[in-house]
């Protein structure tokens, strides 16, 4: 009995050996491979850091929408904008217009737009359908919420028209107004070097993003003694380099009423000037979003309740849009955006800027 107690024993602890090369034979594999270790020898477990929290970044890739570009390359934060030198407000030649939703650029726009001054987008009647880019939805309130499928990158759609239209194109000036104020816009202002190429008139969805920053781009234009994109009423339409499908028509935006529609190329509307944005190494990472929180009171006295084109996903110093209406014999009596205790700004009774953090956006009628 006690021989095969001995024997049970030494088969177990057998067993047990051989377990243990198969278990650090395994770990080599998948820790070890290519450094010259057998596998054989299993390594020192390391007493794993503990891990910090992470910190949500503002701006990501270190740069923001409003950020300026000078003709040297230098950019100068949107922060700092307001200690801006005479000097560099002359120099001034981009406006960093909008991020993505992982915080990267989008590009520059100019800082000169046609303002009083207005191009037809053709007097051409040819069909361009390669360069189509079609929101989901046209009409009030659409710029600052539209999706869009097609062609949404403008930086190519002059060449595109100059290969289907070569007579035409040639004289840019009589028969392509619009895309004729941009192909000069580098000499017209003074830009020379890296900064004399590559401005083209925005798609629809590259002008509707311009749209998002409204406000901030705004702001930063009247630091630098420019034009605005839009005043405090409706009519600032602006051509994008978009033909709508199967027709004599283009897409435009109205800056102010966030509103977007197609109106035939022979009419004439303001123009602005966009470029890729290429300075810098851009770190890819998730841009933090925000959200907003609408209430009505007194809703009983509204035709429509107060709604925001945008509740959720909405980036730092994006510009939200938000309307209501009134019945008949009443009236609005206040509006309240807050982001925490801080009121937050609104403009127009419309728009205000997306601080960094949730908001509550609260309309009162009487």
């Amino acid at each position: 009995m006690k021989k095969f107690s001995r024997l049970a024993a030494m088969f177990a602890a057998l067993m047990l050996v051989v377990w243990g090369i198969g278990c650090s034979s395994d770990s080599g594999d998948d820790n070890n491979s290519g450094n010259g270790n057998s596998g054989n020898t299993p390594t020192t477990p390391t007493t794993p850091t503990t891990p910090t929290t992470p910190t949500t970044p503002t701006t990501p890739t270190g740069y923001s929408a409003g950020d300026v570009l000078l003709k040297d390359g230098t950019i100068i934060s949107y922060a700092n904008i307001s200690s801006m030198t005479n000097e560099q407000k002359s120099n001034a030649i981009g406006i960093l217009y909008a991020l993505d939703e992982k915080g990267v650029p989008r590009g520059w726009l100019g800082v000169h737009n046609t303002g009083n001054d207005t191009y037809a987008w053709s007097k051409s009647s040819k069909s361009f359908a390669d360069i189509v880019c079609t929101p989901n939805d046209i009409g009030w309130m659409w710029a600052s919420n539209a999706t869009f499928t097609g062609d949404t990158d403008g930086s190519d759609n002059w060449s595109y028209i100059c290969s289907q239209d070569p007579a035409g194109s040639t004289d840019a000036a009589t028969n392509y107004p619009a895309f004729n104020w941009v192909n000069n816009y580098a000499t017209t202002y003074g830009l020379t070097g890296t900064y004399a190429e590559g401005w083209y008139m925005p798609t629809i969805a590259e002008i509707c993003h311009v749209h998002s920053y409204l406000l901030v781009i705004n702001e930063v234009l009247d630091v630098l003694g420019q034009t605005k994109l839009c005043g405090n009423e409706d009519g600032f339409y602006y051509w994008s380099s978009s033909p709508a499908s199967g027709t004599g028509s283009a897409y435009y935006t109205d800056m102010h009423s966030d509103y977007i529609y197609t109106y035939p190329k022979s009419v004439p509307f303001r123009v602005c000037c966009i470029r890729k944005f290429t300075e810098g190494t851009v770190t890819q990472e998730t841009q933090p979003t925000y959200s907003v929180t609408v209430n009505t009171i007194g809703e009983e006295y509204a035709e429509y309740a107060a709604y925001a084109t945008k509740t959720s996903g909405i980036a730092f110093r994006e510009t939200v849009v938000f309307d209501f209406k009134a019945k008949a014999g009443h009236s609005l009596d206040s509006i309240s955006v807050k982001c925490g205790n801080t009121e937050i700004p609104v403009v127009d009774n419309k728009f205000f800027t997306m601080p960094a953090g949730d908001v509550t956006l609260v309309v009162t009628l009487k």
